[in-house]
């Protein structure tokens, strides 16, 4: 998880980094431009008045006005590109399993849970080996009816991945399936295959069990005008 984020905000950084380098050599020619004009204009003899000025401002803006696209279309272009090829390949990611999350009505558990789990690894391509990709492991715990619990820890620990998990938005590692895989270098075309060979693996017990509903509040905070007690309990 860390090195995900890490990667997502070196690619960050290279855009923005792009974006003010436009910008800067964009806000050179628009000076440049005119003023080496004027002293060209100036040096081979002639003179200004104030209708010579105006048509020259004039000018000036209607060229600067269409050039301002050309700046935005290389940054729009290099927000497009990388992104475009991150999402063709979670586009091409096989769908979640089923039968992985059981809503149940239990007298002692609100939730169960146990296994690995993994926000997928065909768009990894670094990636060689199946066990790299296990996001969770070892999950194994069960949370009482009644019971108050806080999940702490610091920035790409997983926080945010197990309550995911409990959701049913992450890739289960079927044990059987792991066994065929695991320990072994694959190519990206035989990664593909064994994420589908996960997706299709038959699910008897559920390694995900929940009883009731599932609430999945966002990281931004909605914050009204209001008291405490108030902002709380409006969720």
């Amino acid at each position: 998880m860390t090195a995900a984020r890490a990667e997502e905000f070196e690619l960050d950084n290279k855009i923005d980094k792009f974006g003010h380098s436009v910008g800067k050599i964009n806000g050179m020619i628009r000076t440049a431009f005119p003023t080496l004009n004027l002293c060209l204009y100036v040096w081979m003899g002639n003179t200004f008045d104030v209708g010579f000025s105006i048509i020259m401002m004039d000018y000036f803006n209607r060229i600067f006005n269409s050039y301002n696209f050309f700046p935005h279309f290389l940054n729009w272009m290099s927000d497009r590109w990388p992104y475009e090829e991150l999402a063709t390949k979670i586009m091409n990611v096989p769908d979640m399993q089923n039968n992985i999350l059981k809503v149940q009505d239990h007298k002692e558990y609100s939730v169960q849970m146990k296994g690995d789990y993994s926000w997928g690894f065909v768009a990894k391509d670094k990636l060689k080996k199946i066990d790299e990709a296990i996001d969770l492991k070892g999950m194994d715990f069960k949370i009482k009816k009644g019971e108050f619990v806080c999940v702490v820890g610091p920035v790409g620990s997983g926080k945010t991945s197990l309550l995911n998990a409990i959701a049913g938005n992450m890739l289960y590692l079927n044990p059987e399936v792991m066994k065929n895989h695991s320990g072994k270098d694959k190519t990206q075309e035989e990664l593909v295959e064994a994420a589908q060979a996960f997706a299709d693996a038959k699910v008897t017990d559920a390694p995900i069990k929940v009883c009731g509903s599932i609430a999945f509040a966002e990281q931004k905070s909605w914050i009204e005008n209001k008291t405490i007690k108030e902002t709380i309990l409006f969720g």
